[in-house]
């Protein structure tokens, strides 16, 4: 999934090019997009440090249901990929 993320890199922050937006801001459009891909009954925020959100999303759940589109459009409203996890910057 590391690969995916580099991949759309350009992609980064337009999210004015996802075509079906599940809402008008991308950092709700993308909680709503992994919920769906790994759905629990865990906040989706696991902490916070300075200016950067974590996300409490399984990684191996996502890798099993996401597909390229969904990662460029996960990669348009700011989502980041390390491995380890998922993150957003504030």
């Amino acid at each position: 999934m590391i690969e995916l993320f580099e991949k759309f890199e350009s992609d980064q922050y337009k999210f004015e090019d996802v075509e079906h937006k599940m809402s008008q801001r991308p950092d709700i459009h993308a909680l709503m997009m992994l919920d769906k891909l790994a759905p629990n009954n865990s906040c989706a925020i696991v902490s916070t440090d300075y200016d950067v959100v974590y996300l409490a999303f399984d990684p191996d759940i996502v890798s099993n249901n996401v597909t390229e589109d969904q990662v460029r459009d996960l990669v348009r409203c700011g989502v980041l990929f390390d491995g380890d996890g998922f993150r957003f910057f504030v």
